[in-house]
């Protein structure tokens, strides 16, 4: 498939505002994302992202604001006519066609001659897998086998921008990690501008240059996904994107204490009157012995033991705060029991510092 590489473009957003009556969908948001770049859409039912999404297709007119498509604005300019490809979660396959004819369909619908059509169908069922496979009907394939019909309809027209719009969620556990692994392969190899629509952090994580965060139609926070697990802005961010122990505390001259008293080791950078929260990852808690040597250590009581497959889940509670511990599966970790008692800790980098 030539010429993929060279028509990725960039997509901007530019102050949108989206209204439904009363109900305000998106709230002023601005998103730029670089051409090739893979940008997801983060956050729970109903923040705006499917929105979103569909505002940059063209499938919504926005209240307030623009989207500019390689910094054009394409405000005016109707859906067939952006160049965009769009897959969603429930392949919207044509039944009774073959899978070759489904890819078929946008190039037939731009009047594309019939040798080109023939030609990129071919190199498009094998750029996904599905070389063998263009006389079945849809309904003789999986439902992983599907959703790479529907990816290789998208992208047989050479679309400038590829928008997902929770594709995998109805594929089951196995599936699901499979087509991330493929999804992050095939954006290698084309290099298309994708942007991607999803409720499941792990998979924003895995897939993505860069993960926008939304809440109640905002952008919460937007960072490549190193830096949005690891310095979340918000309690909201970091309790969304995986687990985190957010605990309430006070700051005064003296340093920053929980709410029992007892005082912590933080690095604080001179903002001490504004902390009041940290965030500590269940896997950045330290359990047993090895928890004596950290910069932040208290005697708990183990309140509940989970065993995980990889690891181990422990709820252990501290100056009156239940704190979550995820460590490896370890045999000394098999021998834990609820009501004993066994220190744990956190070092001062492990903590996160919020000024909600």
């Amino acid at each position: 498939m030539t010429g993929l590489n060279s028509n990725k473009k960039s997509v901007e957003v530019c102050n949108i505002v989206k209204r439904f009556g009363d109900f305000t969908a998106v709230d002023n948001v601005s998103i730029n994302i670089a051409p090739g770049e893979f940008c997801s859409l983060l956050g729970p039912s109903g923040s705006g992202k499917t929105t979103m999404l569909k505002i940059i297709a063209g499938y919504e007119d926005p209240t307030e604001g623009t989207v500019k498509i390689d910094g054009q604005d394409v405000g005016n300019v109707p859906v067939a006519k952006r160049n965009i490809g769009m897959v969603f979660q429930n392949y919207a396959l044509f039944p009774h066609m073959s899978i070759a004819k489904n890819i078929a369909f946008p190039l037939e619908m731009r009047e594309t001659p019939q040798n080109e059509i023939d030609r990129r169908v071919e190199d498009t069922l094998n750029l996904v897998g599905l070389g063998e496979l263009g006389g079945r009907l849809p309904r003789e394939l999986s439902g992983g086998q599907q959703q790479r019909v529907a990816v290789a309809r998208a992208l047989v027209f050479e679309p400038d921008i590829l928008l997902m719009d929770e594709p995998l969620g109805a594929l089951d556990k196995n599936m699901r990690q499979t087509m991330q692994f493929e999804l992050k392969q095939l954006h290698q190899r084309i290099g298309v501008t994708v942007i991607y629509v999803t409720h499941d952090q792990e998979e924003a994580l895995y897939l993505s240059d860069r993960v926008v965060v939304f809440n109640e139609g905002r952008v919460a926070q937007e960072a490549p996904p190193e830096t949005l697990y690891n310095t979340p802005n918000s309690a909201f961010v970091a309790n969304f994107l995986g687990e985190c122990n957010l605990v309430p505390v006070t700051a005064d001259g003296d340093g920053v204490s929980l709410l029992s008293g007892r005082t912590l080791n933080l690095s604080l950078k001179g903002e001490k009157g504004a902390v009041n929260m940290i965030g500590v990852r269940p896997e950045r808690m330290t359990i047993g012995d090895a928890a004596k040597m950290c910069e932040n250590q208290f005697d708990a009581v183990i309140e509940e033991v989970f065993f995980l497959g990889q690891g181990y889940k422990v709820i252990a509670k501290a100056e009156g705060v239940n704190w979550t511990i995820v460590s490896q599966n370890r045999l000394s970790m098999t021998k834990l029991t609820v009501g004993e008692q066994i220190p744990i800790g956190f070092d001062v980098d492990d903590a996160i510092l919020f000024r909600d």
